[in-house]
């Protein structure tokens, strides 16, 4: 098993590493290192420290940095995900499948079928955790970011700061009731949107081509959630 843990800046004190709260407890508990075991640990600006273990405490673990490297960017394209809320079952299957194949961020969104309706509801730390979990498995050396859950009404009052932020990325928006059908996606910043089960109303779909989104058609099949996203991040984004 991969001996791979994700801190931030506060947890480096000169040479000094300290792990808390669940990287402690799966190195303690799961993987069951001692002092002078040696580990990875990498940071979201892409640095990686190889570390010896000096302390295996119940509180926290401590492990001083032996090497400090960089960590190569291979990705050229950053691909975003506008995902309408579905069900927890479903969300815990992409966030690890999203993660190992590459997907830069996403944002989840509030429409009128989706399984959430209300932003306090939405378990980022849960979903950061598998995130994580993820990254450890597939080697990945930066994180899947989850932005905030957002409401698609809220976009849609924003739209010009949306469109300003976004403004070089492709955005690609697939329907069931779309005509259009693109065969392969170009190598450009993506930003792609998939509806719930129930599917975007027309009312909705009309507010996400002012967006600037372009409706495309994927087949003549209506495909679940999770295989719509990951047939259009495979297609089209990555």
């Amino acid at each position: 098993m991969a001996r791979i843990f994700f801190i931030t800046a506060g947890d480096i004190t000169g040479k000094i590493i300290t792990l808390k709260g669940n990287e402690a407890a799966h190195l303690r508990n799961v993987l069951r290192l001692k002092p002078g075991d040696k580990i990875t640990c990498k940071t979201c600006d892409r640095k990686a420290y190889t570390c010896r273990l000096l302390s295996v405490a119940q509180a926290k673990v401590t492990a001083e940095i032996i090497r400090k490297t960089s960590l190569e960017i291979k990705k050229k394209v950053k691909t975003g995900l506008l995902l309408s809320i579905p069900r927890t079952k479903v969300m815990n299957s992409l966030i690890p499948k999203c993660t190992e194949l590459g997907l830069d961020f996403i944002i989840p969104l509030i429409t009128e079928r989706s399984f959430l309706k209300k932003t306090t509801k939405f378990n980022s730390e849960r979903y950061q955790r598998l995130v994580r979990e993820a990254m450890k498995q597939c080697g990945r050396n930066c994180p899947l970011h989850i932005h905030p859950p957002v409401k698609l009404t809220q976009l849609y009052s924003e739209r010009k700061k949306f469109k300003k932020k976004y403004q070089h990325y492709q955005k690609l928006f697939p329907w069931e009731n779309a005509s259009r059908r693109i065969t392969q996606g170009v190598p450009a910043d993506t930003l792609l949107l998939i509806g719930p089960e129930g599917g975007i109303t027309h009312y909705e779909a009309d507010q996400i081509k002012e967006l600037g989104f372009t409706p495309l058609k994927l087949t003549e099949h209506i495909l679940k959630v999770e295989t719509a996203v990951l047939y259009t991040l495979i297609k089209y984004g990555l």
